[in-house]
This record gives structure tokens, sequence and C-alpha cells, in this order.
């Protein structure tokens, strides 16, 4: 039984957690993050940031006398240690150029979160798989899959987001971001709390606190969503006055229904070419109202008009 369920419990810490490292990046709609990316910050937080937390609530662990380790370490010691782990990486890519704002945030954020925890879900199942018991080897998938899993995306989510609404914004205070990781940190230490405890009210909490935590995060990108579609819209009507592209496509480009199909794109223009430059230049055009000053978003701007006259022979 214990060897069939170590081969088992690899798959189910990382396939259903692919599947929903898919679905976040599908519902970035308008300008969908490289695979290249998304592959980073998953393997980050599978392995980078799991290595990092693993050794650090480790050494507090052995550390700690006898008694106290089994609620310090979880309670108080690893949302210390995982939160700013998983955040590194997010460190790094905002400062690359896909990463643009809120919504581009939140989703590697999630998907770091959730490929961290994938990597300590490896380890939990593993080790559950060697007691035999299929029945609580099967509780510890459910649990882990479909709550803690959700926690570390929800956490992680919630720093990308702050470091995605400081993009482009020189003036913005950094201590959105320590706000975000102090909340990050409060969070995961109170989803361990109900974990160690055996107070019903807590694990209620718990029980129905994540679910709710994933609803309010998912509105949230959707008013992101919303957002970006009205600030495209604006920003292409801008460029359609100037002729850089034709009025009656603002409409098309600006809606995530509607850009992807019917016959509107003029026939020997490639659409996710057109659909790409075109969204690339609103977004730079609405960066660029924030900071004014920046020579790089100018420099961009003149060039995707030039490829979009290009594309479409104007």
């Amino acid at each position: 039984m214990s060897e069939a369920l170590s081969l088992l419990s690899g798959l189910a810490a990382y396939v259903p957690i692919l599947g929903v490292v898919w679905l976040v990046r599908w519902m970035d709609r308008y300008d969908r993050e490289p695979w290249s990316l998304i592959v980073l910050c998953f393997l980050w937080g599978s392995m980078g940031a799991t290595t990092i937390a693993g050794t650090l609530n480790y050494l507090a662990h052995v550390s700690l006398p006898g008694g106290i380790e089994g609620f310090v370490v979880p309670v108080l010691v690893a949302p210390v240690t995982e939160e700013p782990a998983k955040a590194l990486v997010l460190l790094l890519l905002c400062r690359l150029r896909p990463f643009d704002n809120v919504t581009d945030g939140y989703v590697y954020g999630a998907v770091t979160g959730l490929g961290f925890a994938a990597g300590e879900n490896a380890g939990y199942f593993g080790a559950a798989a060697q007691m035999g018991d299929a029945s609580a080897w099967g509780s510890l998938v459910f649990v882990r899959t479909f709550w803690t899993a959700s926690l570390h995306a929800c956490t992680t989510s919630i720093v990308g987001a702050a470091l995605g609404s400081l993009r482009f914004q020189p003036k913005a205070p950094t201590q959105r971001a320590w706000r975000a990781l102090l909340l990050a940190m409060f969070i995961h230490s109170a989803w361990n709390l109900q974990a160690v405890t055996n107070s019903p009210l807590l694990q209620a909490m718990g029980f129905f606190g994540i679910p709710l935590l994933l609803g309010v995060l998912a509105v949230i990108l959707q008013i992101c969503l919303w957002r970006e579609h009205k600030q495209i819209r604006a920003q292409l009507r801008v460029e359609a006055q100037r002729g850089t592209l034709p009025t009656a496509h603002v409409p098309m480009l600006s809606s995530w229904l509607r850009r992807d199909w019917g016959s509107w794109v003029p026939k020997g223009v490639d659409r996710k070419e057109y659909i790409h430059l075109a969204t690339r230049l609103a977004f730079r055009r609405q960066q660029l109202t924030t900071d004014p000053t920046s020579d790089f978003l100018k420099r961009e701007i003149k060039g995707l008009r030039v490829d979009l006259r290009m594309l479409l022979g104007r």
C-alpha cells in the first residue's frame, strides 16, 4: 500500500496545482504573462523558496526547547520565513518589462505560491504515504490541495499585487509592499494557528476563511480587469484619433470576449500580434500618465506606434 501511495504522492502534489496555474494565467485576459516567467515563478516557489524556508524552519525547530517547537515554528516562524522567501522572485520580476501592473503581480504571486504549495505538499504526501494509511493520506491530500495551496496562492498574490501597484509610480510609498507582506504573514500565521489547536471555532474560521479570502481576491482581480478594459478603450481611442489604428477596432480590442472572435481584423493581419501590440500601447500610454518623465515609456510608445502602422499598412 505504501509503495502505491508513494507513487501517487508526486502526481497528487503537482497535477491539480498545475491545472490551477494554467487557470490563473488564463484569468489575466488582456495581456497574459509569458510562460517562461510563469515557469520561473513556479520553480522558484517549489524548489527555491521551499529550500530556504525549510532550512530556516528546521533550524528553528532543533534550536527551540522541546514541547514548544510544535507551536512556535508553524505559528510564528514559518510565516516569517516562507512569505519573504516566496516574495524574493517577485522583487526580481517587478523590474522586468512584463511586470506591468496589479494584475501581473497578482498572477506572478499566485503562481509562486502555488509552486511553493506543490513542493511542500510533495514532502508531506510522501511522508504520509510511508505510514500506509490510505484514508489518512487521502484526507491530507484533500486539505492541503484545496486549502493550504489556496492559502499560499492568496498570501503571495497579495504581495505581488502590492508590488504591481508600485510599478511606474515613482512617488508611490514603498510601505504599501511592506504592509502587504505583513498581512500575508498574519493570514499565514492565523491559518497555522487553527491547524495546531483543537479549537472548533478557529478550525471553522480557517475552513471557511480561506475560500472567503480566495473569493475576495477573485473579485479584486475582476475589478482590476475591468479597469484594464476601460484603460485600453480610453487610450486606444486617442491613438485612433492619431491615425495609429481604425476607430472601429477600439471596442473589439478593449473587450476580451470580442477581440479573439469575428472577422473584424483585416485580411493578412496577424490577429494575435495586432492584439498584443495594441494592448501594450494602451498600457504604456496609461503608465506614462503616472510617470510622465519616463524616457523608456516614451521610446516604447513610439516604437509600438510604428509597429502597429506597419502591421496594418497605414
